[in-house]
């Protein structure tokens, strides 16, 4: 179980093994509710699995990203999986064919801050592994500095997530550049839905500028209407 390993034993398994925000409060009156019918959906939650299947196709982030790594794994190569909301468990590994690569291609981790996820990388990008594949951190959204949780709320810098976001990003991917690891990072994100003043949504993506600025492909996974 990879759950019980301390962080300096899995990095020694893996070398071994070759802001603020102001909400407007908006009320929105019903005029009208027309009724348009019934139609069928053949959408399910999948058992342990952390996802939903959409008329055959998966459609959960994280498990999406988790089928990329089976198919590294599957492959000899190795995958960092950083579980910054602490949501992949051993249901879902063994549902997904992952728990025979556990600690030997498929190295899970959940840190909570910068910080830590500093201690995990560095090591692994200065090792300059060429079986390293992919590096996935879920999500971005979730992971903060230190200072969130250590002091209190009053205490902490506004914008201090998207300040430690515009040093995390250039900085992974100019190791990334530098690495012979060829490996290819992956950061699962969520929409949320703005809502104007005159009542009117736009989806937005969480994170500030850089998580749209750095990334070479943004993929967007959506239920189709």
């Amino acid at each position: 179980n990879s759950e019980t390993l301390d962080e300096d034993t899995k990095l020694s398994m893996f070398n071994s093994s070759g802001g603020t925000t102001n909400m407007d409060t908006n009320i929105l009156v019903v005029d009208e509710v027309q009724n348009l019918g019934t139609k069928d959906v053949y959408d399910f939650t999948l058992p342990d699995v952390h996802s939903f299947n959409t008329n055959a196709f998966i459609s959960h982030n994280t498990t999406t990203v988790l089928h990329f790594c089976k198919m590294a794994c599957i492959k000899g190569k190795k995958v960092v999986y950083l579980d910054i909301e602490k949501g992949v468990n051993d249901a879902q590994l063994e549902g997904l064919g992952l728990t025979q690569h556990v600690d030997s291609e498929f190295f899970l981790f959940k840190p909570s801050t910068f910080e830590e996820v500093e201690e995990i990388l560095d090591p692994i990008f200065d090792s300059d592994d060429d079986t390293l594949a992919y590096v996935v951190v879920d999500s971005i959204t979730a992971l903060l500095p230190e200072e969130v949780l250590s002091k209190s709320i009053k205490d902490v810098r506004p914008g201090i997530k998207s300040q430690y976001d515009a040093i995390f990003f250039p900085k992974y991917k100019g190791k990334l550049e530098r690495s012979k690891s060829n490996a290819t990072f992956i950061f699962i994100n969520q929409t949320r839905v703005k809502m104007n003043f005159r009542g009117q949504t736009t989806e937005s993506q969480t994170g500030g500028n850089a998580q749209q600025f750095y990334p070479d492909i943004r993929l967007t996974l959506k239920k189709s209407k």
